[in-house]
């Protein structure tokens, strides 16, 4: 009876063991992954924050480790290394693919690179061609496909400047002896926004160099090795990213309270902001990967003879290496079978061939019309409509050709919003974007048809004037002067801007005669603002506001 009894208690006791055991062990350990982020913890990198913190990781099967930038070791070398299995970085993964290293694109997060370079406007530095010969800082072959992309249009070679390596470092332009710097868009010009301090941002999207920003990658052979693993990798991140451009404030919540990150709440919103106009989620499928755009970047670094003509970078887009279907392979799948079907039935040959024809057409079409947009999108100003400082610097240099082989007269008239920061400040920058685009289109309405209007960068807008005299520039300033001071933008503060006037004098560059128009609109802001000043009498054609 004892031993009954005992075990009675025994076999009681069992169950409650192993579930104490079991409690103690994990179910199935998840598999180790580590990211290797190219920045420390901040927006740019939202989606795997959320991916890790919202359990999209874990539903995969990863237990992912998120490592903030290694100052010793790029991304490219860390993943190529083996000490980290996924990386992020920008299109300059196509130099390391044309160099030979086995590097491979899961995805394309920022459909548009943040990438720019900075100066002190005081500097008076306000495009490419004025760097040559200056001091840039920049990470050399290293995140700058989109800066190597701009010298080249402008012609300027490897050694035409001189380069300083980047030291991270926000106030570097106020501290370091250079000219311009590097930043991201998301990033650095909030410090200097914050601290009042006037730079002027060189942008690459300005003059039709859009490239891709920050992309997700691995190694060839991790992908080979794991390729379940890696598509599952990209599924949860493109997921994070998802929930990140639906939830900033939650994810910038993470950021301060998990990660550590060293930037204020303002700083974060503000980066938040900028990133959804790089990845425009709204617009682009998450993680979209366009193997021209790639192509495009391997020409450039092949013109700037950083690489051989006869390197290929075959295999960077990971669909090369998966047996995901791709669309090429759809069509040599039905091309090769209508063929066969063509030798046994010749009727079924000449339906065949008809609707081949008829597909041929249509894609002939639609190939047509996507270049047609490309082309309007390279020279066209997203927001406003009008054509951007690339457009400009065409239309100008047409017309000065034609001013010195015809001597006919030519001015130009800058303009931009007075106070403009104010309005951004207290309304938020999609108020600023409205008034933008309004003006835009009340000043589009009030100049002639052989006119040339565009924005010239951020609230500054040019109006080139062909076989206009400076008389007939300045009349047209102030009549758009008036027409916008008295306009009804529907906010509570006032709208006016100031104007820079100058005619094109003989053997004068495009250059120097924005230089001087700059100069003029610089002396209309010192006198009041609201006013047009031309270039040419300084302050004698000065008009007061009304």
């Amino acid at each position: 009876m004892i031993k009954q009894l005992s075990l009675a208690k025994a076999f009681a006791v069992l169950p409650v063991l192993l579930s104490c055991l079991l409690a103690s062990m994990p179910l199935m350990a998840n598999e180790k992954v580590t990211l290797q982020l190219k920045w420390f913890h901040q927006f740019q990198f939202a989606g795997y924050y959320a991916a890790k913190e919202k359990g999209f990781f874990a539903e995969e099967g990863l237990d992912v480790e998120i490592r903030e930038r290694d100052p010793n070791q790029t991304p490219s070398e860390a993943v190529l290394s083996g000490s980290a299995d996924f990386g992020t970085a920008d299109t300059s993964l196509v130099l390391h693919r044309l160099q030979g290293k086995p590097l491979v694109v899961l995805a394309a997060i920022f459909q548009h690179s943040p990438l720019a370079l900075m100066t002190l406007k005081e500097s008076g530095i306000i495009s490419p061609l004025e760097l040559k010969g200056k001091r840039v800082m920049f990470q050399r072959n290293v995140d700058d496909a989109a800066l190597t992309a701009t010298f080249s249009e402008f012609g300027l070679k490897h050694d035409d400047i001189k380069h300083v390596p980047h030291n991270f470092k926000d106030d570097a332009l106020l501290n370091t002896p250079i000219d311009a710097m590097s930043v991201y868009l998301t990033n650095q010009p909030f410090y200097y926004k914050k601290n009042n301090i006037e730079v002027t941002i060189i942008s690459p999207n300005s003059y039709g160099i859009d490239f891709y920003g920050d992309m997700l990658f691995t190694s060839e052979s991790y992908l080979k090795k794991n390729t379940e693993t890696a598509l599952a990798f990209r599924r949860a991140s493109l997921r994070g990213w998802e929930y990140a451009m639906e939830n900033p404030e939650q994810v910038i919540h993470w950021i301060l309270t998990r990660y550590g990150s060293q930037k204020t709440r303002e700083h974060l919103k503000f980066e938040a902001e900028m990133t959804r106009r790089m990845i425009q989620p709204d617009l682009i499928e998450l993680g979209h990967i366009n193997n021209n755009r790639f192509n495009r970047i391997a020409n450039i670094y092949k013109n700037q003879q950083l690489i051989s003509e006869e390197n290929y970078f075959q295999g960077l887009n990971y669909l090369d290496h998966t047996n995901q279907e791709t669309p090429y392979s759809t069509w040599l799948i039905f091309i090769a079978t209508a063929l066969i079907l063509c030798l046994i039935v010749i009727t079924l040959f000449i339906a065949v061939n008809q609707r081949l024809k008829s597909l041929v057409k249509i894609r002939t079409l639609e190939l047509e019309k996507s270049r047609a947009e490309l082309e309007k999108l390279s020279n066209t100003d997203a927001l406003t409509g009008l054509g951007n400082r690339r457009n400009l610097d065409k239309f100008i240099s047409q017309q000065i050709k034609e001013c010195n082989r015809y001597n006919k007269s030519l001015s130009v008239v800058l303009f931009d919003i007075d106070h403009f920061k104010r309005i951004n400040d207290n309304l938020g920058h999609n108020t600023g974007d409205q008034i933008l685009a309004t003006l835009a289109n009340l000043v589009s309405n009030n100049v002639r048809g052989t006119d040339m209007l565009g924005r010239w960068g951020g609230e500054e807008f040019m109006l080139i004037c062909p076989h206009t005299e400076i008389a007939g520039a300045t009349r047209l300033a102030e009549l758009l002067r008036r027409a916008i001071a008295t306009h009804d933008f529907s906010i509570q503060l006032a709208i006016h801007c100031s104007f820079g006037v100058a005619q094109l004098q003989p053997e004068e560059t495009a250059t120097e005669l924005f230089h001087r128009t700059d100069l003029a609109l610089y002396q209309a802001k010192q006198a009041g603002r609201n006013l047009v000043v031309t270039a040419d009498k300084e302050f004698s054609e000065k008009t007061t506001a009304a």
